[in-house]
């Protein structure tokens, strides 16, 4: 797992532009194929709010586990709903 906190724009097409420093591992666990979604976690709160990068196996497993959540609990179905949906 990589953790750091990087700041990030989109070009005038709309690319994200991957950090040097993570890139080759990125690169390599995940296939070229990531899946980005907005963090739900307290520090990025506010404004610029955060991304969270997943390559696709590491997304999948993860999105299978979110989908079991109980269905009749409002907090999953939020928090399903924000992670997913985005």
């Amino acid at each position: 797992m990589l953790r750091g906190i990087s700041s990030i724009n989109l070009d005038d097409k709309g690319r994200l532009a991957i950090p040097t420093r993570y890139r080759e591992e990125l690169q390599e666990c995940s296939e070229g194929q990531l899946v980005v979604t907005v963090a739900v976690d307290k520090r990025c709160s506010g404004e610029a709010g955060c991304l969270w990068l997943y390559p696709l196996p590491e997304w999948e497993r993860l999105e299978k586990i979110i989908s079991q959540l109980p269905t009749l609990n409002k907090m999953a179905g939020k928090f399903r709903r924000l992670v997913i949906g985005w």
